[in-house]
């Protein structure tokens, strides 16, 4: 098994400057993202919220309009010092919800 290792870092402006697209796992850090950067609407969605876009959203102006809204119950739980299970059971829940949003990208990629 590889080693590797994640460490958490603040949202600072060069991290969202110039972002096309910013997700978040829980509602409430897109929320805390949207207040402190209004400039980032449009630009910035939930995992979940973006794994649920349908076949109409063709480009980066239908995204917003077309997503169903974001919620806390679209939040991708937190793992941190929940222990092995926690992490795996995340783990696979991001796989799953980057899987979904592989077609919406490459729409995106495609269409603009």
């Amino acid at each position: 098994m590889a080693s590797w290792s994640f460490r958490s870092r603040p949202v600072t402006p060069a991290l969202v400057e110039g972002a096309e697209l910013v997700l978040t796992m829980e509602f409430a850090h897109q929320m805390k993202l949207l207040d402190r950067w209004p400039e980032l609407a449009g630009r910035v969605f939930g995992l979940a919220q973006l794994a649920m876009a349908g076949p109409e959203v063709l480009d980066r102006t239908s995204l917003a309009a077309e997503l169903p809204p974001n919620g806390m119950s679209l939040d991708v739980a937190d793992p941190y010092g929940r222990g092995r299970r926690a992490a795996l059971d995340c783990a696979n829940e991001m796989d799953r919800l980057i899987l979904g949003c592989l077609p919406i990208w490459e729409r995106i990629l495609t269409y603009g």
